[in-house]
């Protein structure tokens, strides 16, 4: 068959439909980057996308390449001649090629760069096939365009015959000659002439219109030599007064018939037939009309052309030109498509203005910072055939840039928009829909779309110097400096510098531009058609629009900001959509100036009807099969449909369909819900899967690490090189890096860099370092004199390097990872403490098996037996006999006589308590039930020196001592030490002696009731107990923000010490309860267990607690998240009691309280805080009451 017998049948199955196939198909594609449309700029912007390694489909209705220079047939290229960017000048080279050279090309007076539409189409279908991941389908015809709440997620086509393609796409690209998928995506965009108040062009008219320019059906004419009667057919309606003034110039000046004709002359003796001047330009506003119905409403346009050729072969005698018969495959000769030179303008996040371009220096918005394609043609405006618009007189503009904001849509995600639907003013679209120019925002348009799909973004979260980076390495400018080429190899500093004024990528200008508009408040609010939800529930579906005076709205905000009210029209469908009311739209709004300071807001609500779920299909799906898919997905038939759980059960919880395969190294997976058939309330769910390959991890990146050797990082990664991807081991390492402390988890970036071309991926950690060594010191007045405190906490010491001073990083040796502290407390006199402990938790170095060592002094003074007795007796006497009223008491007799007998001078050497301790422990990272599990073995030693030592019941003189064998289980999951989001934790521990007295031939009841020191002595020489704790936390959070997340922590303790025999039970290691669970300045060898509320050791006034229980519930909610400081508010709910002996235990009977507190964490400090809180019960005859708590280090 020959070409244009090809070209014919194809058109004919398209656009008429007599060759159909024997039965209708549908053809399903999944992509990175879908192009709607093969015009210019959408073939440059598949070509750019596949470059950038996106898995790239571009589908075009005609089965030409190119649009407006091949099927459209305006194979002239205005401007940008001594601009050769990018894409554009590598198609011009192989024009130039082609023909040989660029003086072969310059044969006609509208362009210096003419050449014949299928030249072009060959050329953008060479450089398509070059490219492995892109894929070109013709005929097909946009239908629709699905959604998934904001975003854009495919769209579906047809063509003659019934055959469907439907395209699931992570990015779409709207690259139509008019901008078909803005209504059927519901993006906003604007038709016509703009109003001069809404761009502020001077040279737009007072009052906006629907007035497109004129737009032509171009013929191609061949010259087929002297002799040769190619005339048409005379067409219908044909009047050579029609065309009488076509040989004249614009400005009225003949001109013979030959100019008129070389203004379009081709090579190889053809002709653009696309004459402004009376010829055959026509106007038309079809832009709206179905794309079905446009081959008739353009019957005319088409007839128009026809007439024309017909006057130049007959009237003018060039009979010898016909309509090209290598070009078109249509059945009238002419053009595929018609030469639009306007249609839908995006709304986009910017508007490029004539002011813009023409002193774009001097304008505050600065957008040439922004630029991502250049052009320099001058504005041209075709109203020829609408005279009462009139000339436009347009000043010259400069060369320009345009800014990457005109491509993406302000309320729509995943959606890029190219071609001539950019967001532009109607004035400077007269520039920016040159082919040159859309070309080459094409090529941005694909880099953007592809960078969007591979790194899981929207188009508007990707920076704008990083797309600039990447149009750089394609030699494409984004400033428009003619003297500069691409082969300088200054080129891209020089293009840096002249669109932003720097010379590195990673350099930033920040322009603040501060428009302090006037404060408006909502007044009320207006709901109407709403029956579903009530007003109060669509009310407080708006989170950020709210009525000024409403109660539930206490703590809202309720200034009436324009985006805010966007966002929470939104929510309103969002909820309408939960409840399965798919087709919910506000079909009216309205902002009313109530008065100077408030505004109403009426909202008119269509419902539409309750949608439930009819069946659920599963496509693509080779791993796991449907019905274990379906049981994951936890959604069934007659379900109502509710599109946010469809998303989370499929895309974002951590058991989401998605994550099972991504947990087994398929990275390129991809998911589009498909709404089939939609019979009357019922939808048939088709859930697409594109599995793809598995990816192997590549390699490891880690930046950012400024403190630790690598290798301690990489040890705590489940991510290795050459192993399978897997998601929850990227969050897992995320966890265990944020779990070291040296990192700032509010900050980290983790990257997964994947080249589907050979199923790798590269993983990047990027780290941000924070200082986690701590220095606590303090100091405080007790009743013994002040108290101070000096502690070093060392978090990444290196102990192999201890004798290597050269390897140290500051005063001591670092990098290990390991924890060594040195504590030392005092008031000189009455008590002593110092501590010394080091924590290796990777011992050896290989496994993640922990060694602990930790060993501790103490000593404690007691008070002179007499001076309580005398201050006693001094302040009774004084007040009963010597005047309670009188200067005995409110004088100087007590005061004297309190600092004659104070505290620091009571000291008595002979009563003393000492304490002596050391441990070792090692613990292991178990692997079952899963690998959060830790289990922990230590052995320590004790001793206790009493001397006279009164204030334990049980023994006051002698030295005890134990040897403990403790056993921990614990179980870690949380997200972040400091301020954690989710996740759980427990530890299950036990502590034994060896139970000496079941060996011992001792009688200890004996002993136990006998009075004698010695007795005393004996009974306790050897300590001997169990000791069971159990603890846990629970955290959940309670809203989506992945920052400033309100977070739900429940917590439940319990504590129990026993004794192997009733007569020998300790008199150490017993529990402390209440209050704020600090120790204070020192402890009588007892466990500290706080319970808010109440006084420190209410609930056990003489410290014997053999049993505890502790509930709480704490909503955490943050105020400041930084590396420096982390400060987050609580409100809690606790219940608490402690028992004196087992038997009492009873978990059910608890003391209540309640408060608020907040916490504020210090990297060289720790954690400190205040809490107030208030005890509802009684204990020992007294309530609770407020008391204010300070906290100081982590509770666990």
């Amino acid at each position: 068959m020959t070409r244009i017998g090809f070209l014919l049948s194809a058109v004919l199955s398209l656009a008429i439909g007599h060759v159909r196939p024997a039965q209708a198909k549908t053809i399903r594609r999944t992509v990175d980057v879908l192009v709607i449309g093969g015009t210019t700029s959408g073939t440059s912007a598949a070509i750019a996308a596949a470059r950038q390694g996106a898995a790239t489909l571009v589908v075009e209705p005609t089965p030409m390449l190119g649009g407006m220079f091949s099927a459209q047939g305006v194979p002239a290229a205005d401007g940008n001649h001594h601009l050769p960017s990018g894409l554009w000048n590598e198609f011009r080279e192989a024009l130039r090629a082609h023909y040989g050279g660029a003086e072969a090309l310059a044969t006609g007076w509208v362009s210096n760069t003419l050449f014949e539409p299928h030249v072009a189409d060959s050329i953008f279908r060479a450089m398509a096939a070059a490219e492995p991941r892109l894929e070109v389908l013709h005929g097909y015809v946009l239908d629709k365009v699905y959604k998934r709440g904001n975003c854009v997620t495919g769209a579906r086509f047809s063509r003659g015959g019934g055959d469907r393609l439907e395209v699931s796409a992570r990015i779409t690209v709207d690259a139509t000659d008019l901008g078909d998928a803005l209504p059927m995506s519901g993006t906003p965009y604007r038709i016509g002439m703009d109003a001069r108040a809404d761009t502020g062009e001077t040279l737009a008219p007072a009052e906006a219109n629907d007035i497109v320019q004129d737009l032509t059906f171009v013929a191609i004419l061949k010259d087929y030599g002297k002799g040769a009667d190619k005339t048409i057919p005379r067409p219908e309606g044909y009047d050579p007064a029609e065309f009488a003034a076509a040989c004249q110039t614009a400005a009225g000046q003949p001109i013979p018939a030959e100019v008129m004709l070389n203004y379009g002359r081709l090579p190889n003796g053809k002709y653009m037939l696309n004459w402004p001047v009376n010829g055959n330009d026509v106007y038309m506003n079809i832009v709206e009309m179905p794309y079905a119905r446009r081959d008739a409403a353009l019957r005319p346009a088409r007839e128009k052309t026809l007439r024309f050729i017909y006057y130049i072969q007959h009237e003018l005698g060039f009979s010898h030109l016909g309509i090209a018969d290598d070009e078109f495959g249509t059945a009238d000769g002419l053009a595929y498509l018609p030469y639009h030179r306007e249609g839908r303008r995006l709304d986009g996040v910017i508007r490029l203005t004539l002011d813009d371009v023409a002193d774009r220096y001097g304008r505050p918005s600065a957008l040439y910072r922004t630029g991502i394609s250049v052009g320099d043609y001058p504005v041209d405006h075709h109203h020829d055939c609408r005279p009462q618009i009139g000339k436009i007189p347009f000043p010259p503009v400069p060369s320009f840039s345009v800014p990457m904001g005109v491509m993406i849509p302000a309320g729509t995600d995943n959606l890029v928009v190219s071609d001539k639907a950019i967001s532009v003013s109607n004035l400077i679209n007269g520039s920016t829909r040159l082919q040159p120019v859309v070309l080459l925002t094409g090529q941005a348009a694909g880099t953007l779309a592809a960078i969007a799909a591979r790194e899981g973004c929207t188009p508007r979260e990707v920076p704008v110097r990083r797309l600039q980076a990447a149009l750089l390495a394609q030699d494409a400018y984004i400033a428009p400096l003619y003297d500069v080429k691409p082969d300088d190899p200054d080129f891209a500093m020089l293009q840096r510098i002249a669109a932003t004024g720097m010379t590195h990528e990673n350099e930033v200008i920040v322009d603040i531009y501060v428009d302090k508009k006037e404060k408006v408040k909502v007044h009320k609010i207006y709901i109407d058609g709403n029956e579903v939800l009530s007003d109060r529930k669509i009310k407080w579906a708006m989170k950020k629009t709210n009525e000024k005076g409403n109660l539930l709205h206490l703590f809202r905000t309720k200034k009436f900001v324009e985006e805010n009210y966007k966002n929470d029209k939104n929510l309103i469908i969002e909820k309408y959509n939960e409840l399965g009311y798919r087709d919910a739209a506000i079909v009216n709004d309205s902002v009313v100036r109530y008065n100077d300071k408030t505004v109403d807001v009426y909202l008119t609500i269509d419902e539409g009807k309750k949608y439930y779920i009819r069946n659920i299909d599963w496509v693509g799906n080779t791993i796991y099969p449907s019905d274990y898919l379906s049981a994951v997905l936890g959604m069934k038939p007659g379900d109502v449909y509710n599109q946010k759980m469809l998303n989370k059960r499929t895309m974002e919880d951590e058991d989401a369909v998605a994550n099972l395969y991504m947990d087994r190294g398929y990275l390129f997976f991809q998911l589009v819900p498909i709404e089939g058939n939609v019979l009357n309330d019922s939808i048939d769910l088709e859930i697409r899967l594109f599995e793809g390959p598995q990816a192997r991890i590549n390699k490891v990146v880690i930046n950012g690490n400024d403190r630790l050797y690598e290798h301690v990082i990489r040890r705590e990664l489940r991510t290795k090189p050459g192993e399978l991807f897997s998601k929850s081991d990227l969050m897992r390492s995320a966890r265990e890096i944020a779990q070291t402390g040296h990192f700032d988890p509010e900050t980290m970036d983790i990257k997964p860099e994947p080249n589907e071309e050979n199923g790798t991926v590269d993983l990047v950690y990027n780290l941000e370092s924070k200082a986690n060594d701590q220095i606590e010191f303090s100091a405080g007045w007790g009743q013994t004199g002040v108290i101070g405190k000096l502690s070093l906490k060392f978090t990444n010491f290196s102990i192999k390097n201890l004798l290597n001073p050269k390897s140290f990083k500051g005063i001591i040796p670092q990098g290990d990872g390991q924890t060594f502290t040195i504590s030392a407390q005092t008031n000189a006199r009455y008590y002593q403490q110092y501590s010394i402990s080091f924590y290796d938790p990777w011992f050896g170095g290989k496994r993640p098996n922990s060694f602990q060592f930790s060993a501790y002094y103490s000593r404690q003074t007691g008070i002179e037996s007499s001076f309580l007795s005398r201050s006693y007796n001094s302040l009774y006497n004084n007040s009963l006999y010597g005047g309670y009223w009188g200067n005995s008491y409110l004088g100087n007799s007590y005061y004297d006589d309190y600092y004659q007998n104070a505290y620091e001078n009571a000291l008595d050497p002979n009563k003393s308590l000492q304490m002596i301790g050391v441990s070792f422990g090692f613990g292991k990272r178990l692997e079952w039930p899963d690998d959060y599990f830790t289990f922990m073995a230590e052995l320590g030693y004790q001793a206790y020196i009493l001397k006279n030592w009164e204030y334990l019941y049980y023994m006051q003189n002698g030295t005890s001592h134990s040897f403990t064998l403790g056993l921990t289980l614990g179980r870690s999951s949380i997200d972040n030490p400091i301020y954690t989001r989710r996740g759980s934790q427990f530890t299950l521990s036990a502590q034994f002696t060896p139970p000496y007295s079941l060996f011992s031939k001792k009688d200890y009841k004996s002993l136990y009731e006998s009075s004698s020191r010695a007795d005393r002595e004996e009974l306790y020489r050897w300590i001997e107990y169990y000791k069971i704790k159990f603890k846990s936390r629970v955290y959940t959070p309670l809203n989506n923000s992945e920052k400033y997340t309100l977070v739900l922590m429940g917590r439940a303790d319990f504590g129990l010490l026993g004794s192997y025999n009733k007569y020998k039970q300790t008199p150490f290691e017993t529990f402390h309860v209440g209050g704020d669970g600090m120790t204070g300045s020192y402890t009588y060898a007892t466990e500290t267990i706080g319970l808010r509320g109440y006084d420190n050791g209410a609930l056990t006034p003489y410290s014997d607690g053999r049993a505890y229980t502790r509930f709480s519930m704490e909503l955490h909610f943050p105020f400041l998240l930084q590396p420096s400081s982390t400060i987050y508010g609580l409100a809690f709910v606790e219940g608490g009691n402690a028992w004196t002996s087992l038997e009492n235990f009873n978990p059910f009977s608890l003391k209540r309280s309640a408060g608020v507190g907040v916490r504020i964490f210090l990297p060289m400090i720790g954690l400190m805080g205040i809490d107030w809180a208030y005890g509802f019960d009684k204990v020992q005859g007294e309530k609770g009451g407020g008391h204010f708590h300070f906290i100081l280090g982590q509770e666990f």
